[in-house]
């Protein structure tokens, strides 16, 4: 979210094509739907880096250990486009809407979620699109190393 004091930079940023006003229209820019896989990543590194979320869930165990990349939005068409990126890169997901009562106003509006689950999903997301948000990155890391100490179990001195 942006908020500007000056009117100058407000319509810069709409001279730029950052769309401006509501974002419930917004879709997956035609040039990085048919770009190279490298400009996908890239979308989506900086989608999931600003919007998005690594979290690890605990299913069945005590411990947190299952990883999901997760996003929500309000753009239905961005919901879709960036289906079509992740489909394309070969990524296994889940994609899901639901309606949301906004207590502010009390109106009714549409959400639209994009889950990456599992081990294999995010060693692949590292080797092909990563994280430059250093939150996210440093989750992978503890993480990554936590699985090998419990792969190898703890030794003894």
């Amino acid at each position: 979210m942006f908020s500007f004091n000056s009117p100058a930079i407000y319509d810069f940023y709409c001279y730029l094509g950052i769309p401006c006003g509501s974002k419930r229209d917004i879709a997956v820019p035609e040039f990085v739907m048919n770009g190279s896989n490298a400009l996908k990543a890239a979308f989506l590194r900086g989608l999931v880096d600003s919007d998005g979320s690594l979290s690890f869930k605990k299913k069945h165990k005590n411990v947190h250990y299952y990883p999901t990349i997760g996003f929500t939005m309000k753009s239905e068409k961005l919901w879709g486009g960036v289906s079509r990126l992740l489909s394309s890169l070969g990524f296994g997901f889940t994609a899901y809407q639901w309606r949301k009562r906004d207590k502010r106003n009390g109106k009714v509006y549409g959400c639209c979620g994009i889950d990456i689950n599992g081990e294999g999903n995010l060693v692949k997301w590292m080797r092909l699109v990563g994280f430059s948000n250093k939150k996210h990155a440093a989750k992978h890391s503890t993480w990554k190393a936590h699985r090998v100490y419990e792969r190898s179990g703890p030794r003894e001195i």
